[in-house]
């Protein structure tokens, strides 16, 4: 069974998240959940549809239960489909007349991670290509405080890194959580290099670039053609 979330106007007016494995289809949710239900009740709230959708699939958390391929009918009824970011996971998505004309008529922004299906469909489909949000530290601080850093992608083609700090704030020093955003250049990733980002962050740089990610993104992402505008 999968899940359907939604969010009314944030960066886009209807933004909908599936959470679940296998095949993307109607038919893996419940009827309450069904894609039409969130365009009714955006429809209810705001007397119109919405003019322009994001949809996110997620991997549901269990080990190997994982999305692989997508139903073009479910996206057929997401006329105002603006973005879709696919799990590397997802290795199947067939192209039909009807939603061609959809990503066509929308431009609609197609978000992965490089080097995989999603990114070659959006090559061969001529659509724009963006990588998906990129998750690239855990930082323990003073305490119990925890630093999650992830490379953030604004709907305007902005680049920020996320630091979503978790603290119960009982500890001298801790910054009783928060969420904080540092702004690079969209293109930060052909100007700058690992190092540099990092030296952003002084007290934390030395483990962003024992990780490694952030720096092998950079790395292949120098070569790649990644849509830097806006959406």
């Amino acid at each position: 069974m999968c899940l359907l979330d939604y969010e009314f106007d944030s960066d886009y007016e209807l933004m909908l998240v599936a959470s679940g494995r296998g095949r993307l289809s109607a038919d893996c949710f419940e009827d309450e959940q069904q894609p039409g239900e969130a365009l009714e009740a955006f429809r209810e709230e705001y007397d119109r549809l919405p003019r322009d959708i994001s949809l996110e699939l997620e991997n549901t958390r269990a080990r190997g239960h994982r999305f692989t391929e997508v139903d073009p009918a479910f996206l057929e009824e997401l006329t105002a489909l603006k973005e879709l970011i696919l799990p590397s996971s997802v290795t199947r998505l067939e192209v039909t007349p009807a939603l061609e004309g959809i990503f066509r008529g929308n431009s609609t922004l197609i978000r992965g991670s490089l080097g995989s299906f999603v990114q070659e469909f959006a090559r061969k489909a001529g659509l724009h290509f963006r990588p998906s949000d990129l998750y690239f530290a855990r930082i323990p601080g003073h305490g119990d405080e925890l630093t999650y850093m992830t490379l953030v992608w604004g709907r305007d083609g902005s680049v920020a890194v996320r630091q979503e700090v978790s603290s119960s704030g009982s500890a001298a020093g801790n910054t009783f959580g928060g969420t904080f955003f540092k702004p690079l250049e969209p293109d930060f990733f052909r100007k700058m290099t690992p190092g540099q980002v990092a030296a952003l962050f002084p007290s934390s740089g030395s483990l962003i670039l024992e990780d490694g990610r952030l720096a092998a993104f950079m790395e292949q992402a120098r070569s790649q053609d990644i849509y830097l505008g806006p959406n």
